[in-house]
């Protein structure tokens, strides 16, 4: 679709399986009720969205206006006030969107912090993996799409079983393996990944994070919903989300300040002797500084071109390495925090034996 149709026709893909997914919602899904009333947050919503944009735009456009610029570090001081105020609403606000009392729980917070991790880490990753295999290796949009298969694949055959090991042994050990698979994963393709890394040593990597990603995703969820009640788990499973989708904004915020702040201070030099002119160089460098190479339709010579084309790969490199060390980094963090803080194996017996006792079905217990 994005090669035909161009990007804006991948946001169309999700709405016949959102149609789908509410059908079978709407049959299948026992409503829960709460016994006591919620009202919408508007306070808490606009605080909270301000907050997330001015750090996501400090972060995005800190390298071109430069970090000490007024507006990058008007945007941090707004952020923290934003952030400030919405705390301080949540705290007081008897229909706070985000009851900051759950966080008192372990399991929640462990398994929102996790959800944080994953997003910031390994689905920000996804978007520069995507422009590396374009603008490094010269893939189409369907053929860096198909690339990700093996991992889109192992997520499918992992996910339904981690949740099953969860339901009986608790969540820590399939979400700590998961977590150690991943992040391993990110920091090796850090370690080994060149201009001319071939797609088949990506692809056990690429097959290992996906049992990873499968191994976690479902036992977090499973551990966060349970550990509020069934009457919350709305709440529970909408938290999680929010988290994972912060985390995603501003892990792809983040990991792409890295690796442009690397890429224009490796980028510039290289390209000084190749002789362009000042049009040339400015809508070379413009195009940097959005992580992708501009050589058509500038009067370049192929010698320009090809050397070109290799400074780019070098200096995205240096900037993409480190970038995916960090994001395996913060994955291995969430590692530690979900073996330390996340209900296992004993929970669990201890929850059913003592429904036993009582004559009684297991009670869902925390995962």
């Amino acid at each position: 679709m994005v090669e035909h149709l161009g990007w804006e026709s991948v946001f169309f893909l999700n709405v016949p399986i959102g149609i789908i997914a509410l059908i079978v919602a709407t049959r299948t899904v026992t409503e829960s009720v709460s016994e006591v009333e919620r009202q919408l947050d508007v306070t808490g919503l606009v605080l909270g969205t301000m907050a997330l944009f001015f750090v996501t735009y400090a972060l995005i456009e800190a390298n071109q206006l430069g970090w000490g610029s007024a507006r990058i570090v008007g945007s941090f001081v707004l952020f923290a006030g934003f952030l400030v105020a919405f705390l301080w609403w949540e705290l007081r606000n008897p229909h706070a969107m985000m009851p900051l009392r759950y966080y008192k729980i372990p399991s929640f917070s462990a398994g929102n912090a996790v959800a944080f991790s994953v997003g910031m880490g390994m689905f920000a990753t996804f978007f520069f993996l995507t422009i590396y295999m374009q603008s490094i290796h010269g893939y189409s949009p369907f053929k860096s799409g198909a690339g990700f298969l093996p991992m889109t694949l192992a997520i499918i055959a992992t996910a339904p079983n981690a949740g099953r090991y969860a339901s009986t042994h608790g969540s820590r050990a399939p979400m700590t393996f998961g977590l150690l698979l991943t992040g391993v994963g990110l920091v090796l393709l850090g370690v080994l990944l060149t201009p001319t890394t071939s797609y088949w040593l990506l692809f056990p990597i690429y097959l290992a994070m996906g049992v990873g990603l499968g191994a976690t995703m479902a036992p977090m969820t499973a551990a966060v919903m349970n550990s509020v009640g069934p009457q919350r788990a709305g709440l529970g499973s909408a938290m999680t989300n929010t988290s994972r989708e912060v985390g995603g904004v501003l892990g792809i915020a983040l990991l792409g300040a890295i690796l442009t702040t690397e890429l224009k201070s490796a980028f510039a030099p290289a390209v000084a002797g190749l002789g362009l002119d000042p049009q040339q160089l400015a809508a070379v460098s413009e195009g940097a500084r959005h992580g992708s190479l501009v050589t058509a339709g500038i009067g370049l010579t192929p010698a320009q071109s090809a050397g070109l084309q290799q400074a780019f790969n070098d200096a995205f490199m240096k900037g993409f390495q480190p970038a995916l060390v960090f994001a395996g980094a913060i994955l291995l963090i969430a590692c530690v925090i979900a073996n330390r803080l996340i209900p296992g194996r004993e929970t669990v017996e201890q929850a059913h034996a003592a429904a036993a006792a009582d004559h009684k079905e297991p009670v869902p217990v925390e995962m």
